[in-house]
């Protein structure tokens, strides 16, 4: 019986069946991977389309519920008349209800009581959604936690007030607080974005504008608050995203520290952020509101039972109420993007306030700032008469030359510092005598550069030193090993006079580490560069997988030592490919640590208790241009960064002499333009101001927010 071959089979059938077999077997392939596409597409606009009509279907609901209570007009605009402390007051004295309180943010009630509040909230937020597209969802919950706050039974500094939550926002704190979660809000697609568009829910617009944005990512917190929708809100901030909504739409906010507040039951933009960490910080329409929403959310020993992570740090009413005078610093620009004229204009409004409220007031433009060509993650700093940079070489240079045994201090007496005096010309000083920085960077550079920029190199003067020493070298391929006993990182080289190891010339490359364009190469990169030093000389390298233990399983690798970037002493080792981001984002955090600490040491030896500068590099924009108008988050990311307290409130609106102030603005590149693009229109809009403040010092931060929020009610009246 003769074998069927494809030879065979084409000689009797032809071509034209194969073909045909392989035509058919690609179309069903393409079927397959287009319609599993279509299919994908189609289930996630079914879930999109049933979510949004879900939630449609429930504000319709909460909006007969509403409809059909009976709180009288009257009453309903007693309730939104209140401020936090006196809604409060009244709720724990047990004049409202909460339920009407809810009811009145939602529609309308009768009675006061502690659902008195709930109800004229939901009524209100149901207007203010009408006009601006802010909400998600009413929490069906809210008005069972009103009527519980009505028994008795949700004691709690928030006892019975209504709060709107951002869509990412947890519930447990708040609710163990006593509050009454009753609505979420429209958020960024991601959150990542300072424009509250997604495609579920759609775009929120300003209250004060409906063709222009309300900012973001709390934009629907935003738009409620500054539209009477709610009088106490919450939200998260990773690089702006409760004081850039605050500034365009024109109420107050707080991003505490990282630390402050927690985060049990928040969704987090970015899940294991730890460089930049998210924040979570109150919206609200005055600032003693937000100052009783952080000290009902850190004061309270029982909230550990929902957030055993929370800091033992309560909120310290003496520092909030205090009356010291402060010394204040201020700045306009920041050198990465220049703020349009209405917001610089705020900021000088706010200086000429607190000066008047008996505080210091000074500019430290030239102190503390970020230059353009200086990356945001480099921090600038200056003495009182010029600005320098402290480079990272600089630092490192002096390390490594006490790390040589000098002496290293600076000569401020011998020579000071000068604004027409260069960096090169600041000197150092140790024991041998005195040299310029530029020199002693440049000796650093070259000392760094002979010792440690590969592996062949050390390896090549370790051989010329022991032969200078009389000693005979020869390399020993049979004796050149990475061997069980032996961890990478200490690399073995055999001399016929003994055994060597070069593990600290990989040890001091790795603790030189600075930036691989300039000096010093990372430890793995020297390994690959050893390597293919090797290989390029015809030998054969020995490595062990990692996956057994060392010794059980050789591997000769050629080529395939590719795959060895750096073991640590526990023999791990991996892929560059897989290693380098982690290594690069290693590296990040470490400068990201530094700039917080040289921050940090600079801010206090300016003496600066806070520091006020624009809230955005603009206010709000039109609908669709967020994307166009990213240098403006330079005046918020770097609080972020620096992981400081920063707050947002509101001191002025555009005027028509800010429009003709912009006939002077430069445009230098794209996001320049487009803010002078994006101006005309914006009359009557709010511009708000930013205050800052060390980490942990959230109550001076208010404090000057309050001084200021009094002092501009004062100059108003």
């Amino acid at each position: 019986m003769s074998t069927l071959t494809l030879s065979s089979y084409l000689s009797v059938a032809g071509p034209i069946p194969v073909l045909t077999g392989v035509g058919v077997a690609y179309t069903t392939w393409l079927l397959w991977r287009w319609g599993g596409d279509w299919l994908e597409s189609r289930t996630l606009a079914t879930k999109r389309r049933d979510k949004k009509e879900r939630c449609r279907l429930a504000l319709e609901e909460l909006e007969r519920r509403v409809e059909a209570s009976d709180l009288d007009e009257a009453k309903f605009n007693e309730i939104l008349q209140l401020s936090l402390p006196e809604l409060v007051d009244k709720l724990q004295s047990g004049h409202l209800k909460a339920t009407d309180t809810l009811r009145a943010y939602q529609w309308q009630s009768d009675q006061l009581s502690a659902i008195d509040p709930l109800r004229a909230y939901q009524r209100q937020a149901l207007k203010v959604h009408k006009k601006t597209n802010c909400l998600i969802e009413p929490i069906l919950e809210a008005e069972a936690l009103a009527r519980g706050c009505d028994a008795g039974q949700r004691p709690g500094p928030l006892c019975g007030v209504p709060v709107s939550l951002k869509d990412c926002y947890g519930l447990k704190v708040l609710k163990k607080q006593g509050a009454v979660p009753f609505v979420k809000t429209n958020v960024a697609q991601a959150m990542f974005s300072f424009e509250s568009r997604n495609p579920i829910y759609g775009a929120t617009v300003n209250p004060h504008d409906p063709t222009r944005i309300p900012g973001g990512s709390s934009g629907g917190e935003a738009a409620l608050i500054a539209g009477g929708g709610s009088i106490l809100g919450f939200g998260s901030d990773i690089g702006g995203s409760v004081r850039i909504p605050a500034a365009m739409c024109g109420i107050y906010s707080l991003k505490p520290g990282d630390l402050r507040l927690s985060g049990t039951g928040c969704n987090p933009i970015l899940g294991g952020e730890k460089a930049v960490p998210n924040s979570y910080g109150p919206l609200a329409r005055d600032v003693d509101s937000l100052a009783i929403a952080m000290k009902a959310l850190t004061v309270d020993s029982t909230l550990y039972e929902v957030a055993p992570a929370l800091p033992p740090v309560p909120f310290r009413s003496e520092i909030y109420e205090d009356k010291e005078r402060l010394r204040i610093g201020f700045f306009l620009n920041n050198g990465v993007f220049r703020a349009v004229p209405c917001m610089e204009r705020a900021v000088l409004e706010a200086r000429d306030a607190l000066e008047s409220a008996g505080h210091q007031v000074c500019i430290v433009w030239r102190e503390l700032s970020l230059r353009q060509e200086t990356p945001l993650s480099q921090l600038v700093i200056s003495w009182s008469s010029g600005v320098y940079r402290m480079e990272r070489a600089v630092l490192e240079a002096r390390d490594a030359l006490e790390s040589a045994g000098h002496q290293v201090c600076i000569v401020w007496r011998e020579l000071s510092l000068r604004q027409e005096m260069p960096l090169s010309q600041l000197v150092i000083s140790w024991s041998s005598g005195v040299y310029s920085m530029e020199r002693a960077v440049l000796e650093a550079r070259d000392a760094l550069e002979q010792l440690v920029i590969s592996m062949e190199r050390a390896v090549l003067e370790a051989r010329d030193a022991f032969e200078s020493a009389g000693h005979q070298v020869c390399i020993a391929w049979r004796e050149l090993s990475l061997r069980q006993e032996t961890p990478l990182c200490q690399l073995v080289i055999s001399w016929s006079s003994g055994v060597y190891s070069m593990e600290r010339a990989v040890l001091e490359a790795r603790d030189a580490r600075v930036n691989w364009s300039s000096v010093v190469y990372r430890m793995e990169r020297a390994v690959l560069e050893a390597r293919d030093a090797f290989e390029a000389a015809g030998h054969q390298l020995v490595v062990y997988d990692t996956l057994v233990h060392w010794g059980k399983k050789p591997l000769t690798c050629g080529k395939e030592i590719s795959g060895l970037v750096v073991a640590p002493k526990c023999g791990v080792t991996s892929n560059p490919r897989t290693l380098s981001p982690v290594f690069e984002y290693w590296n990040l955090v470490v400068d990201t640590e530094r700039m917080q600490m040289r921050a940090m040491k600079e801010w206090q030896s300016l003496g600066l208790d806070a520091v006020i500068c624009p809230a955005f590099g603009y206010p709000a924009l039109p609908l669709g241009t967020a994307a166009d108008a990213l240098g403006g988050l330079s005046y918020t990311v770097m609080y972020n960064s620096l992981r400081f307290a920063a707050g947002s409130i509101p001191v002025t609106t555009v005027t028509e002499e800010d429009l003709r102030n912009m006939k002077d603005y430069a445009t230098p590149d794209h996001w320049h333009a487009c803010a002078k693009k994006n101006m005309p229109g914006s009359v009557g809009l709010p511009v708000n101001v930013q205050v800052a403040t060390l980490p942990w010092r959230e109550e001076v931060c208010l404090r000057v927010m309050k001084d200021l929020q009094e002092a501009l009610k004062q100059q108003s009246a």
